[in-house]
This record gives C-alpha cells, sequence and structure tokens, in this order.
C-alpha cells in the first residue's frame, strides 16, 4: 500500500500495461492509504489493465485523498472496477476523488461494483468529476455510468457522465447526472454546477484536445 504523496506536475504516463487477470489490487498504485493529499496532477494516457478484483486505472482501492488526474484507456476485470478508481473508501477510513475523469472502456465478467469512474464508494467525496468510457459486460443490470456501487453516506457531487458513449443510463444511487455527448462538450454544463474553468479546467472548442471533453490545465 503507497503512503506517500506523488505530484505529477501535470505531466503525462502514456501505455501502461498490466495483465494480472487472477489478481486483486490492479492499478498504477494497488492500494493507497491515508493522507493529507496522495495523488495528483498527473494524466494516465492509453492504459490497458487487465485484473480481478478492486481494479481501477489510477489505482485498485483508496482511502487517501486523490485530485486534478485523469485516465484514458481500456480495463478488463470482474468486480469492484471503475476508470480512475476500483474501490474508494472502507469502514477503517473514507477517501476522496476530485476534479478527476476518465475515458476509459472497461469490460467486465463480474457481478458487483462496475462504474465509470469509480467501481465502489463507502462514505467518501467525489466532486467534480466525470465519466465518458464505454462500460459493457455480461451482467448488464450491474453496469453503472458514473459509479457502479455505494454504501454508507458517500458525498457525491457535481459530478456527470455520457448516457451516450457510455451506453449506460442509469448510476448507483442516483448519484450523478446523466448527459448527452454534446451537453459534455459544452462548458454550460459543468459552469453551471460551479466548476472552475479558470485555473483548473478547459474545454477545446475545436475539438481537438480530449476529444472535445473537459480536460485539465
Amino acid at each position: 500500500m503507497f503512503f506517500g504523496k506523488f505530484d505529477g506536475n501535470g505531466q503525462t504516463i502514456s501505455n501502461l500495461y498490466i495483465n494480472r487477470p487472477g489478481e486483486d489490487f490492479i492499478g498504477l498504485f494497488g492500494a493507497i492509504g491515508n493522507s493529507t493529499k496522495n495523488i495528483s496532477n498527473v494524466f494516465l494516457s492509453n492504459i490497458n489493465l487487465t485484473g480481478q478484483n478492486k481494479v481501477g486505472g489510477l489505482c485498485g482501492a483508496s482511502i487517501g485523498v486523490i485530485s486534478k488526474v485523469g485516465v484514458s484507456g481500456n480495463i478488463t476485470s470482474v468486480n469492484d472496477v471503475g476508470g480512475v478508481v476500483g474501490r474508494l473508501g472502507a469502514e477503517v477510513d473514507s477517501g476522496s476523488l476530485d476534479n478527476a475523469f476518465s475515458s476509459v472502456d472497461i469490460y467486465s465478467t463480474g457481478t458487483t461494483h462496475i462504474g465509470g469512474l469509480v467501481g465502489y464508494t463507502y462514505d467518501s467525496n467525489i466532486t467534480n468529476c466525470y465519466s465518458v468510457g464505454e462500460i459493457t459486460g455480461t451482467s448488464i443490470d450491474q453496469l453503472k455510468g458514473l459509479v457502479g456501487s455505494i454504501s454508507s453516506s458517500p458525498i457525491i457531487s457535481n459530478c456527470f457522465w455520457d448516457t451516450q458513449t457510455s451506453g449506460q443510463a442509469t448510476t448507483a444511487s442516483d448519484k450523478g447526472t446523466g448527459k448527452t455527448t454534446a451537453d459534455m462538450k459544452t462548458e454550460a454544463t459543468f459552469t453551471d454546477a460551479g466548476w472552475d474553468f479558470g485555473s483548473i479546467w478547459v474545454i477545446d472548442g475545436t475539438g481537438t484536445i480530449n476529444n472535445g471533453y473537459p480536460y485539465l490545465q
């Protein structure tokens, strides 16, 4: 478990490849422990991950603080799988995720906790995040656009997912807002929710950068 702090300084890590179909806690970080601010300011581009349970592009599980991160690519997994974090928070401690996005396509053969951004969250805060990846799998009713499943009392605010690209019309307990692709590429969708497009987020009007979706400055 990682207990330190990692500031990516706005840099990109490309082509992360992990192929461990029988193992849990798969991601750039397998698991992140509690700290003031663990992971921040990094983009993972074109990941290709295969794992079993608790799988996420950034980390398989976290009870730490994650801020200003983005992930794109593909994940194949079973349960507790999300584009950024597989499992966020636990009974021992909560975690948080803010100003983050996932453009990760997920294919799951599992039956629980499968979401575009986070697979499962327990009593954690998720703020100003979105997901646009395609979510598919063998257990159709368990696939969710933003968060796969929740427990206790998480606070999920100002978060969105693309209902068209994800192929999913719902999220766990309605914690998040589904939007069309056109809306997800419109700055007003996010500024109306209080997102900071002065110092944190930006949208490329030409659609060239990040396919027209918001990205981190």
